[in-house]
C-alpha cells in the first residue's frame, strides 16, 4: 500500500507531503533513505532506481526534475512494478502540470504545503483507488437498511424493495489510497440473473441474513454463487435482525456458513460505527497480500 508520498530537495528538505494511511515516516528515516540514495547515485549514476529499504519501509523514486525527488513509501510486500507504474504516473503528471512549482520552488523553498498545494488534488485522482463492496443476501434481509445506516441521517421504517443495484459511495471514509462503493443488491428471485454480473471485480462481499435458521440455511447456496462467480473476493456476513426472538448469535451463524460473521440491528442508527468497522475490516483482509 501507498502510505506516504514526498517531494524532497537532494538535501532533505520536504516541499511535499501526503500521508494514504497511518504510517509515520521520521525524518531520520528520510535522511537514511536519501543518504542511501545518494550512495547509489555515486555508485551507479544518476538513472539509479533500486528500491530502498529502511526498518519496515520500502521507497520507491523517480526524479522531479533536476533537483526534486518524488519518493513514495510503501509496504515491504509491494510489488515494485506495479508501485513503479503508479509513481512514473505521478511524474508524469508533477512535471507536466507543476513545472512552474518546481521551478519557483528551486528559485525560493517555502514552507511544507505552500508549494504544491494544486498537486494534492490531483494526486488523489492518480493515487486513489475505488474499492467494490457488495451486500448480498435475500430480500427483506435488511440490505438497503444497512446501506441508509451508513450514508443517510435518518433510517425509513418502511420497506421498499430494491431494484436490480443501488450504488452508494461512502463520502469522507478512505482507508488509505482507497475509497468505498457499497452495492447493494436486490434479494428477489427475479433479480438473481444479475448476480453474476454484478459480482464481477468484488473486493469483499457481506452476505447478509436476517439471523433465522431458515434464511442462514438458505444463504449457503448465496455463498456458492459468490465462491463460482467471485473467487477471489473476501467474504464476511452479516447476522442482521439480532433484536427478534429466536435470531441466531453471530457464532453460530459463521459456524454455519464457514465465513467470518458479525452481529447487528440495521434499524438502530447506534449501529452505524459498529456497520463501519465491519466494513473497513473487510477491506483490510481484502487489500493485505
Amino acid at each position: 500500500m501507498i502510505h506516504n508520498i514526498f517531494i524532497m530537495t537532494r538535501d532533505g528538505r520536504l516541499a511535499f507531503h501526503r500521508q494514504y494511511w497511518s504510517v509515520e515516516i521520521t525524518s531520520e528515516e528520510r535522511q537514511e533513505f536519501l543518504a542511501t540514495y545518494k550512495h547509489f547515485e555515486s555508485e551507479l549514476g544518476s538513472k539509479v532506481d533500486l528500491p530502498i529499504h529502511v526498518k519496515n519501509i520500502k521507497f520507491i523514486y523517480q526524479e522531479a526534475g533536476t533537483h526534486l525527488l518524488l519518493v513514495f513509501a510503501v509496504d515491504m510486500s509491494d510489488e515494485d512494478e506495479k508501485i513503479k507504474g503508479t509513481l512514473k504516473k505521478t511524474q508524469e503528471l508533477l512535471i507536466t502540470k507543476f513545472n512552474h512549482e518546481i521551478d519557483a520552488y528551486i528559485q525560493k523553498p517555502v514552507p511544507l504545503g505552500e508549494a504544491f498545494k494544486g498537486f494534492a488534488t490531483e494526486l488523489d485522482n492518480v493515487i486513489v483507488t475505488m474499492l467494490k463492496i457488495c451486500l448480498l443476501g435475500q430480500g427483506g434481509v435488511g440490505k438497503s437498511t444497512m446501506l441508509k445506516l451508513l450514508t443517510a441521517d435518518s433510517i425509513p421504517g418502511d420497506y421498499y424493495p430494491t431494484i436490480a443495484v443501488d450504488i452508494e459511495t461512502l463520502q469522507g471514509v478512505r482507508f488509505g489510497p482507497y475509497e468505498l462503493a457499497v452495492w447493494d443488491f436486490a434479494g428477489q428471485d427475479r433479480f438473481r440473473s444479475l448476480w453474476n454480473y454484478y459480482l464481477r471485480n468484488a473486493d469483499a462481499v457481506l452476505l447478509v441474513t436476517d439471523s433465522t435458521l431458515k434464511n442462514v440455511l438458505e444463504t449457503r447456496d448465496i455463498l456458492e454463487i459468490v465462491r463460482k462467480n467471485s473467487p477471489s473476493s473476501i467474504v464476511w456476513s452479516i447476522a442482521n435482525k439480532q433484536d427478534l426472538p429466536g435470531a441466531l448469535a453471530p457464532k453460530l451463524v459463521q459456524r454455519i456458513l464457514g465465513v467470518q460473521a458479525y452481529g447487528l440491528v440495521a434499524i438502530d442508527p447506534r449501529y452505524r460505527e459498529i456497520l463501519y468497522k465491519i466494513i473497513l475490516g473487510a477491506v483490510a483482509e481484502a487489500t493485505t497480500d
